[in-house]
């Protein structure tokens, strides 16, 4: 359980790496329109996102039903119960998104906060695996996990704690279900 006295070790993206990270590093799938992906059959190892997660097929799914950081998104399949929090402050990598590459038997993770980053903490884990992310506004982005640049990368990112918010993860998990008409 996590109260907002709880103190949260992350890994907070600095300034001058924003910028990088604004771009698609790996290919870039265009939607059939600006802000719309189309189904497709591409197959990933992980998909980050709630658009992702419901157009193309993927063993591990991470979401936060959100697309661009505001718009609330309803994934037509969710199902809470067999899901796994995540507790991701936006613009970190927390300590507790290791979760992630720990307990890979679950399909789905719910990530409370901004799951944007976490293809850093997926690549430290499995070497040479599919991630696809979404790139608002455009499409998805297909890449590979690469344990070296993602070392490189996160190096440069500073230490922080970060406090919660919430009382505990079973309201976050609560919230979430509300927040998706539950």
């Amino acid at each position: 359980m996590h109260n907002p006295k709880t103190p949260i070790p992350v890994l907070k993206l600095p300034i001058n790496l924003r910028n990088y990270f604004a771009y698609p590093h790996g290919t870039l799938i265009i939607g059939e329109r600006a802000g719309t992906l189309f189904t497709c059959n591409i197959r990933g190892d992980y998909l980050i996102g709630d658009v992702v997660s419901q157009k193309f097929h993927g063993d591990i799914r991470v979401i936060d039903f959100k697309t661009r950081r505001t718009k609330k998104y309803e994934p037509s399949d969710v199902d809470l119960s067999n899901s796994i929090l995540i507790i991701n402050p936006r613009g970190t990598v927390s300590q507790n998104s290791r979760t992630l590459t720990i307990l890979m038997k679950k399909k789905k993770y719910i990530v409370y906060g901004e799951e944007d980053l976490l293809t850093m903490t997926i690549s430290l884990a499995d070497e040479k695996k599919i991630i696809i992310y979404g790139y608002p506004g455009y499409g998805a982005v297909i890449t590979c996990s690469d344990i070296i640049k993602a070392r490189r990368l996160l190096k440069r990112f500073k230490p922080d704690i970060v406090f919660l918010n919430k009382v505990n993860t079973g309201t976050i998990m609560r919230d979430k279900q509300n927040e998706i008409g539950g």
